[in-house]
């Protein structure tokens, strides 16, 4: 992506308001207040795009068969397999 493609957006803040996002910005572990607003209007897209993509049941039997193939899925029971040795 050339620079030419990013587009700038600006917000009005109140100084209270600008205080109160930048320390929930910091709790998230962010020091920048861009970065913050950036990733939570990334997760509100990606929210959109999962609400609008529903899949089939054969879709989704697929997708769990190839993570099951791929190893990405355990059994249950196997969940306590490290604490039967207690």
């Amino acid at each position: 992506m050339n620079i030419s493609e990013h587009v700038t957006i600006s917000i009005e803040l109140t100084p209270d308001e600008r205080d109160k996002f930048e320390r929930l910005a910091r709790k998230q572990g962010y020091t920048v207040l861009t970065d913050y607003l950036h990733h939570i209007m990334m997760q509100d897209l990606a929210l959109e795009n999962d609400n609008q993509e529903e899949l089939s049941p054969e879709a989704t039997f697929r997708e769990g068969w190839a993570d099951i193939v791929a190893g990405r899925v355990y059994p249950a029971s196997s969940l306590w397999d490290e604490t039967d040795d207690d």
